[in-house]
């Protein structure tokens, strides 16, 4: 029997909301590895750092993809 490849799958969730006062925040809940229930949690107060941490979770998917090898 032929062993199926997994596919690696990451997972990122963003809950934004704007405070009294007009602010953004933003708790970003990310995992890199949907199979796992390990999850890293921040948070951010602006766009630019919802965006930093969206870039730098998918860098780290890529870098962490890469080093999956086929069965």
């Amino acid at each position: 029997m032929a062993l199926q490849a997994v596919e690696p799958t990451a997972v990122l969730l963003i809950r934004a909301w704007v405070e009294a006062d007009g602010g953004l925040r933003a708790r970003i809940t990310r995992t890199l590895d949907a199979s796992s229930h390990e999850q890293i949690v921040t948070a951010a107060a602006s766009p630019e750092e919802v965006v930093r941490a969206i870039v730098e979770w998918l860098d780290a998917f890529l870098r962490s993809a890469g080093e999956v090898t086929d069965p």
